[in-house]
């Protein structure tokens, strides 16, 4: 009875939320698995992001030396969202496909995506150019918006990046080679 109940509730919800949301001009997202791709489209899909993930990485390291939320923050989190949904993605297959072939491809993605998350974590291009925007916010005049306007950074952007460059530091970015 009580799946019933929830089932119900979904449905209504649902029905009670579309035409708000259609009328916002918001785009529906697709179901995450509405194509049902093979495993070899499966691999394109997550190649795809993976590749994604290290254009945005090249912008931020080719960005200009006067680092800016617009030019190195949201490079920096564009990669890091493409990484995540290629992993999240992996994951899920990774558990729940029926196939054991397409199970060990995602297992395979999963390997590829956590290498990935490994090598930004130690990039440290990317961490001196955060820790670059980061110096420069603590100062007060190195933060600009998208239109190159001075900004303040915002408390949580700011709360964010230090907690960013923690993450870095905790990985070791910052240590010798050797």
């Amino acid at each position: 009875m009580r799946r019933h109940q929830l089932l119900a509730f979904a449905a209504v919800s649902t029905i009670a939320v579309a035409p708000v949301y259609a009328a916002s001009g918001a785009a529906l997202q697709p179901p995450v698995w509405a194509a049902q791709p093979d495993a070899a489209a499966f691999e394109k899909l997550e190649e795809a992001r993976l590749a994604a993930a290290q254009r945005a990485i090249d912008r931020l390291l080719a960005g200009p030396s006067q680092k800016t939320i617009a030019n190195t923050l949201a490079p920096y989190d564009e990669a890091v969202e493409e990484i995540d949904a290629a992993s999240y993605l992996a994951g899920l297959m990774q558990q729940v496909h029926p196939d054991v072939t397409f199970r060990d491809r995602a297992t395979r993605m999963m390997t590829k995506t956590a290498a990935a998350q490994s090598a930004l974590s130690l990039n440290r291009g990317v961490y001196d150019a955060l820790r670059q925007l980061n110096a420069g916010a603590a100062l007060g005049n190195a933060a600009h918006n998208s239109a190159g306007a001075a900004a303040t950074m915002d408390p949580a952007t700011r709360h964010y990046l230090r907690r960013t460059l923690l993450e870095f530091r905790l990985a070791g970015v910052d240590k010798d080679d050797a």
